[in-house]
C-alpha cells in the first residue's frame, strides 16, 4: 500500500490502500480502499473498494461495499455499506445507511436506517427509517417512524409515523399518525393515531383517530374519531365521531355524532354543530345512502335531512324534513316537513307538513297542515288544515288559537279563537271565520262568514254571513245575514 501512513496506536492495520492514513486509536483498519482515512478510535474501518472513505473516530463504524466517498464522524456501530456513495453518518450508535443510498445523510441518535435511498436525510432520534425508493426524503427525530416508498416527504418528530407510498407528504409530529396507500401531496400536523389513506392534497391538522380516506382535497382540523370517506374537497372541523361519507364539497364544523351520508351526487351539503344532526338516509346502515344536495343544519341535536336538496334546519332539536326540496326548519323540537316543497317550519313544537307544498306554519304547538298547497298557519295549538275526502285545502290560513280546522276548503280563512271549523268538501272555498269559538261553516258553496261570538254556524249554500252572539244558525238559505243576538 504505497504513499500510506499510520500516525500512531495499536494493531491498526491499512492493506491494499495506496495513499491512505490513519491517525491512532487501535485495531483500526483501510483495506481495498485507497484514498481513505481513519482519523482515530477503536475497531473502525474503511474495506470493500471505498475509496475515499473517512471515518473520524469511536468505535466500530464501518464503511463498505464500495460505498466511495463516504464519511463516518463518531460514535458506535454505525456503518455505511453497499455501494452508497457521497453519504454520511455524524454519529450516534447503531445507525446504517444501506443498499445504493447515495448523497444521504444521517445526523445521529439510535438504531436509525436509510436504505436505498438517493438524497435521504435522518436527523435523529431512535430507530426511524427511510427506506425503499424514497428519494429526497427524510425524518428530523422522532422514535420507530417509517417512511417507505415515499419520495420528497417528510417526518418531522414523534414516536411511530409512517408515510407509506405516498410522495410529497409530510407529518410533523405527534404519534402513530399515519399517511398511506397514495396520499401524495397530504399532511397530518400532530395528534395521536390519526390515519389517512387515498388521500391526495389532504390534511389532518391534529386531534386523536381521525379517519381520512379515499377523499382527495380533504381536511379533518381536529376532534377524535372524526371521519372523511369516499368523496373530495370536504371538511371536519373538529368535535367527536363526526363523519362525512360518499360526499363533495361538504362541511362538519364540529360537534358530536354529526353525520353528512351521501350517494352519487351528494354535494355541497353542511352541519356547523350540534349533537347526532345528520344529513343523509334516514333510520339505515352507513353503506345506504340518498343523495342530499345543499342541504344545511345549523346546530341542535337530533336534527335530520333526508332524500332533500337546498334545505336547512338552524337548530332546535329531532326536527326533521325528508322528500323535500327547498325547504326550511328554523328552530323548536319535534317539528317535521314530509313531501313538502318549499316548505316552512319557523319553530314552535310537534308542527307537522305532510304533502303540503309551498306551505308554512310559524310557529305554536302541534299544528299540522296535511295535504294542502300553498296554506299558512301562523302560531298557536292544535290547528290543521287538511284535505277532506280527496279535496284539497287550497291556499288556506289559520292565524292563530287552538283546535282551528279547515278541511277540503280552499282559500279559506280562520283568523284565531277556540275549535273553530270550515269544511265544504271542496265544493266551497273562501269562507272566513275571524275568531270567537265553537262557529262551524259547512256551506257547500262557500263564502260564507262567521266574525265572532260562540257557537254559529253556517250551513246552507253560499254568500251568508253571522256578525257574532252565540248560537245562531243559517241553513239552507244562501246569502243570509245574521248580525249577532
Amino acid at each position: 500500500s504505497p504513499y500510506t501512513t499510520i500516525v500512531g496506536g495499536r494493531t491498526n492495520g491499512i492493506d491494499s490502500s495506496s495513499e491512505s492514513f490513519i491517525g491512532g486509536g487501535n485495531t483500526n483498519q483501510i483495506t481495498a480502499s485507497t484514498y481513505s482515512a481513519i482519523l482515530g478510535g477503536g475497531g473502525n474501518k474503511v474495506v470493500g473498494g471505498s475509496t475515499h472513505g473517512i471515518v473520524g473516530g469511536g468505535v466500530a463504524n464501518i464503511i463498505k461495499g464500495a460505498s466511495t466517498t463516504s464519511f463516518i464522524g463518531g460514535g458506535f456501530a454505525n456503518e455505511i455499506i453497499q455501494a452508497s456513495h457521497f453519504s454520511a453518518i455524524v454519529g450516534g450508535w447503531n445507525n446504517l445507511i444501506d443498499v445504493g443510498s447515495a448523497y444521504a445523510l444521517l445526523g445521529g441518535g439510535f438504531n436509525n436506517t436509510i436504505d436505498t435511498v438517493d438524497w435521504g436525510v435522518l436527523v435523529g432520534g431512535e430507530a426511524n427509517t427511510v427506506r425503499s425508493n424514497s428519494d429526497y426524503s427524510g425524518t428530523l427525530g422522532g422514535s420507530g417512524s417509517t417512511i417507505s416508498e415515499s419520495l420528497y416527504a417528510t417526518v418531522g418528530g414523534g414516536v411511530r409515523q409512517r408515510i407509506l407510498n405516498s410522495s410529497y407528504s409530510n407529518i410533523v409530529g405527534g404519534d402513530h399518525n399515519t399517511i398511506m396507500l397514495g396520499s401524495s401531496n397530504s399532511f397530518i400536523g400532530s395528534g395521536a393515531r390519526n390515519f389517512m389513506t387515498n388521500g391526495d392534497y389532504s390534511n389532518i391538522v391534529g386531534g386523536h383517530s381521525n379517519t381520512l380516506s379515499a377523499s382527495t382535497h380533504s381536511s379533518i382540523v381536529g376532534g377524535y374519531e372524526n371521519t372523511v370517506q369516499l368523496g373530495n374537497y370536504n371538511v371536519v372541523g373538529g368535535g367527536y365521531t363526526d363523519q362525512i361519507r360518499k360526499s363533495s364539497y361538504s362541511v362538519v364544523g364540529g360537534g358530536q355524532l354529526n353525520w353528512i351520508l351521501g350517494g352519487e351526487i351528494n354535494t355541497h351539503n353542511a352541519i356547523v354543530g350540534g349533537l347526532s344532526n345528520k344529513i343523509g338516509q334516514l333510520d339505515a346502515p352507513y353503506w345506504m345512502y340518498d343523495n342530499p344536495l345543499h342541504d344545511f343544519i345549523g346546530g341542535g341535536q337530533y336534527n335530520t335531512l333526508s332524500a332533500t336538496s337546498d334545505s336547512s334546519i338552524v337548530g332546535g332539536q329531532h326536527n326533521l324534513i325528508t322528500y323535500s326540496d327547498n325547504a326550511h326548519i328554523g328552530g323548536g323540537s319535534t317539528n317535521i316537513i314530509t313531501g313538502s316543497t318549499t316548505g316552512v317550519i319557523g319553530g314552535g313544537l310537534l308542527n307537522y307538513l305532510l304533502n303540503s307544498g309551498h306551505s308554512n306554519i310559524v310557529g305554536g304547538i302541534q299544528n299540522q297542515i296535511l295535504h294542502s298547497l300553498r296554506s299558512h298557519i301562523g302560531g298557536g295549538s292544535g290547528n290543521t288544515i287538511s284535505e277532506l275526502e280527496g279535496f284539497d285545502s287550497l291556499t288556506a290560513s289559520i292565524v292563530g288559537g287552538q283546535h282551528n280546522v279547515i278541511s277540503g276548503s280552499s282559500h279559506s280563512f280562520i283568523g284565531g279563537g277556540d275549535t273553530n271549523l270550515i269544511s265544504t268538501r271542496g265544493g266551497g272555498e273562501g269562507s272566513v271565520i275571524v275568531g270567537g269559538t265553537g262557529h262551524i261553516i259547512t256551506a257547500s258553496q262557500g263564502h260564507s262568514t262567521i266574525v265572532g261570538g260562540l257557537q254559529n254556524k253556517i250551513t246552507g249554500y253560499h254568500s251568508s254571513f253571522i256578525g257574532g252572539g252565540r248560537y245562531n244558525l243559517i241553513d239552507t238559505s244562501p246569502e243570509s245575514v245574521v248580525v249577532g243576538g
